[in-house]
C-alpha cells in the first residue's frame, strides 16, 4: 500500500504543480458524544460542497449521502436510521432534525 500510495504522490505532483507530501498523516478519528455536535458535523458533512462551490445545493453532489438522507432512497449503501431518529429516540423518518437543520441553513444562504 505504500508503494502504491508512493507512486501515486509522485504521479500527481508531476501531472499538477503540487510540492509536497499528497497523503499526509495517517488517518485519525474523534469520538462524537454529544447529539448537538453529531448534528453539527452532519450539517458540515453534507454543506461542504456547496460551501466550496461545487454544486448549488447537496443534492447535485453525487458522491454525497444527502439524498440518502432526505429522500430516504432504496436501496442505499447508507445507514440513515441514526442519525434521522430524534434525540427524542422516535423512528428515523426522512424530515427528520438533520434534514431540517439542513434546509433552515440552505435557506439562510440564498
Amino acid at each position: 500500500m505504500k508503494l502504491l500510495n508512493m507512486k501515486y504522490a509522485i504521479y500527481f505532483n508531476k501531472k499538477y504543480p503540487f510540492i509536497g507530501q499528497l497523503m499526509q498523516g495517517r488517518f485519525r478519528s474523534e469520538i462524537i458524544d454529544d447529539d448537538q455536535y453529531f448534528l453539527a458535523i452532519n450539517q458540515y458533512i453534507h454543506l461542504n460542497p456547496v460551501k466550496a462551490g461545487m454544486v448549488a445545493h447537496p443534492k447535485e453532489y453525487h458522491w454525497s449521502s444527502f439524498n440518502s438522507y432526505m429522500r430516504g432512497l432504496l436501496p442505499s449503501l447508507v445507514d440513515t436510521a441514526k442519525t434521522l431518529e430524534d434525540r427524542a429516540r422516535r423512528p428515523a423518518s426522512p424530515s427528520g432534525t438533520v434534514p431540517l437543520m439542513i434546509r433552515q441553513k440552505l435557506q439562510r444562504r440564498a
